[in-house]
């Protein structure tokens, strides 16, 4: 099963609620920059190995306020 997330970056206010719910989060989101950018979040999904971390608990998903992460399962 092939796992794919895609995060919509032009409905993302990278507000860092993905990341807050993440129970991988320092696998799959740049916790720097929500750190040192007031409470902000970078999904690092563009680097591939970094989705084998993934619970596949779709947290991200159910819980963006804008609707701009969808998963989608091969």
């Amino acid at each position: 099963m092939n796992l794919k997330i895609i995060v919509d970056m032009e409905k993302c206010d990278s507000c860092g609620t993905c990341a807050h719910v993440c129970p991988k989060a320092g696998k799959l989101w740049d916790l720097e920059e929500l750190r040192h950018n007031n409470g902000k979040a970078t999904w690092l999904g563009n680097n591939t190995e970094n989705i084998e971390y993934c619970h596949r608990c779709t947290n991200c998903l159910i819980s963006c306020p804008k609707k701009a992460i969808t998963v989608d399962v091969n």
